[in-house]
């Protein structure tokens, strides 16, 4: 019986060239899913506003918000929810128009940013939204204990 000498395993290891285009992969396959799901959130919303009960439910937000309020004195509660929903949709439409249409798709991101921007002013221009925000800087600022 005759002994073969084991060689070692070699071990693969991918080339920097190799190891950067995976990571130009991976990042653009990130940007596509965050772009997406940014685009699926804003149209299921904006769609949303067009139903009664989403109407109503953004009413005290819409209301009390000193960027949006003017609007009930223009519209009923369904209309401005419609335009809401309108100017969402119209954003989640845009923003993935981007392989054509760069400008389109700047767009919509700003419409969508504007979108968000304005949604957080509720917290603080909602009296339920203030309580809320008071109380979660509260609890982020309370002293320690030291027993």
């Amino acid at each position: 019986m005759v002994a073969h000498s084991a060689t070692p395993a070699s071990t693969y290891r991918p080339s920097d060239d190799q190891m950067e285009a995976a990571g130009q992969r991976l990042e653009s396959v990130g940007q596509q899913v965050v772009r997406y799901g940014v685009v699926v959130v804003l149209i299921w919303i904006g769609l949303m506003k067009f139903t009664g009960y989403e109407a109503e439910a953004i009413q005290p937000l819409v209301a009390n918000s000193p960027l949006m309020s003017w609007l009930y004195g223009l519209f009923s509660v369904q209309a401005t929810s419609d335009l809401i929903g309108v100017a969402e949709v119209a954003a989640g439409v845009l923003i993935p128009l981007r392989p054509w249409s760069a400008i389109a798709a700047a767009v919509g991101s700003l419409m969508a940013a504007a979108t968000f921007a304005t949604t957080l002013t509720f917290l603080v221009s909602t009296p339920a939204g203030k309580r809320a925000s008071a109380a979660f800087l509260r609890s982020w600022w309370r002293p320690v204990s030291s027993s």
